[in-house]
């Protein structure tokens, strides 16, 4: 899982892992944390949750830096097993945002770096076209339903979230080709 260690001004990504790497560029969050302070400070979303203090380092979110912590996990297996290729990569989203009008007030300039550091779907391309210059070319499986993405982390309206219920399983129902070759692989 990622965190963000935001100790100081220049935030840095961290990895909460149960292996030890000591190749990898990313900070590792001490191998002692719980599997609830791990999930603490994973999903420590700013304005939503508080800060996690560990050992005297501040981290929040994971998702502040990397929103899409598959270019991470990458990054991670190539250091630890270089000798070893990757056969499968699932990547499962939280929703893509739907589209809106672009402003460049002061809002418009805040709500646009606020969707660049969210984005997942940047790294989903990147994924793709990293894809194409493997070999041999690994299984890759991103499901992320359109439309959700847009929804606040604090969303309690009913008729919303079932709004969100409904197009993530017609979603759902839309990939079932591509779940089923999923799981046949994963049973494999």
């Amino acid at each position: 899982m990622t965190a963000t260690n935001a100790s100081n001004s220049l935030w840095k990504s961290a990895v909460i892992r149960n292996y030890e790497n000591k190749t990898s560029p990313f900070p590792f969050i001490s191998p002692d944390v719980s599997i609830h302070e791990a999930l603490r400070i994973t999903s420590a979303a700013p304005t939503y949750f508080a800060p996690v203090n560990l050992s005297n380092i501040i981290y929040i979110d994971g998702g502040m830096i990397a929103n899409n912590p598959t270019e991470i996990g990458i990054f991670e297996s190539h250091q630890k097993w270089q000798d070893q290729y990757i056969d499968l990569i699932l990547s499962i989203g939280t929703g893509i945002p739907e589209e809106g009008k672009g402003n460049v007030n002061i809002y418009g300039l805040i709500n646009g770096f606020v969707n660049i550091a969210t984005s997942s779907d940047e790294i989903h391309h990147r994924i793709e076209d990293w894809i194409k210059l493997t070999s041999p070319e690994p299984s890759y499986f991103r499901f992320s339903p359109p439309g959700v993405g847009s929804v606040p982390l604090d969303e309690c309206s009913v008729t919303v979230l079932n709004e969100m219920e409904k197009k993530t399983e017609e979603y759902i129902e839309s990939h079932k080709d591509d779940i089923d070759r999923l799981a046949k692989i994963l049973l494999k």
